[in-house]
């Protein structure tokens, strides 16, 4: 029975010495993450990579954005990506059609492998048109007309709120759309040859600057600075439906306020106005004729007339 005792004794010495000896063991290997072929997103592991990389893709270029373990480096497709302070990314991959792999390594500064994996995305080209435009928020412009420039796909056909344009042989295309005053819905729709369209729409709002409105005047040459008769011809032209007003400082003997002796509105630019003349302040006449315009831009002459009757 003893003998029996010391042999059971010293089975299991001997089984939980070699148990400890397979635990050290497996504690001493490092680990080094790895996941196969697939797709979706990363979960985080001991990296600290997140990220997501889609199945499918309709678009040629894919980003991947995503964020790193502080202190490491992140390949895609042999590719170092930049990573700013923070440990974030963005990077861009073209596709071609089809299936894509995409593969991942992280290390660490010293180039110690960390992470590594691989991704298939599908990349199925979207039927609709390319479009590449920007259309402005707002518009400030003396211009009533926004030109917009835009790429496409060569053969398709561009309108922009009902104004049509053919792009060139590299899709290039340029497109006037008149403005008006306030909000403005711009929507630019390219259609391919199979009747597919892309869209590209903003609201745009317009204001026009002040621009100085043209202003020429002709009065009467007076001979010596004089005329002797009461009343005479101002006339000129502006833009159409600007204002016209004409002031007098003598008019009426008023010596301190401007007096309006003349307000109208152009229909084509053309304005004519018979001005009466005063006798007081010697006959002394300073004329100011103002021209504004819808945007509250003005422009302005004077004349200065001395009446003296014969």
């Amino acid at each position: 029975m003893k003998k029996i005792a010391f042999a059971t004794v010293l089975f299991l010495l001997t089984v939980g010495v070699l148990t400890g000896c397979f635990n050290n063991k497996a504690q001493e290997q490092p680990e080094v993450p790895t996941e196969q072929e697939g797709g979706g997103g990363l979960p985080s592991s001991s990296s600290g990579l997140v990220l997501n990389i889609p199945e499918t893709s309709k678009e040629e270029i894919l980003n991947i954005p995503g964020n790193i373990g502080t202190g490491q480096r992140i390949f895609i497709n042999e590719s170092e990506v930049a990573v700013d302070a923070a440990g974030n990314f963005n990077a861009q991959l073209k596709l071609v059609p089809g299936l894509n792999s995409v593969s991942i390594k992280v290390v660490s500064f010293d180039n110690k492998s960390i992470y590594s994996t691989a991704k298939s995305v599908n990349y199925i080209p979207s039927s609709n048109p390319k479009l590449d435009v920007t259309i402005p928020g707002t518009y400030n412009s003396d211009s009533e007309t926004m030109i917009i420039n835009g790429v496409t796909e060569p053969g398709c056909q561009v309108d922009a709120n009902g104004y049509r344009v053919t792009p060139d042989e590299k899709g290039n295309f340029i497109v006037r759309v008149p403005m008006e005053k306030g909000e403005n819905i711009v929507k630019v729709v390219s259609t391919n040859q199979k009747g597919k369209t892309s869209t590209v729409q903003q609201v745009v709002t317009y204001s026009k600057l002040n621009k100085q409105p043209t202003l020429v005047v002709s009065s009467p040459q007076p001979k010596d600075g004089y005329v002797s008769t009461e009343k005479i011809k101002i006339s000129g032209f502006t833009e159409p439906n600007n204002l016209v007003e004409i002031y007098n400082n003598y008019y009426n003997g008023d010596t301190a306020v401007k007096s309006l002796i003349f307000k109208g509105t152009t229909s084509n630019g053309q304005f004519s106005a018979d001005v009466t003349l005063s006798k007081d302040g010697g006959g002394v006449n300073d004329l100011l004729i103002v021209a504004t315009n819808e945007f509250g831009g003005t422009t302005s002459e004077t004349r200065n007339i001395i009446y003296k009757a014969s």
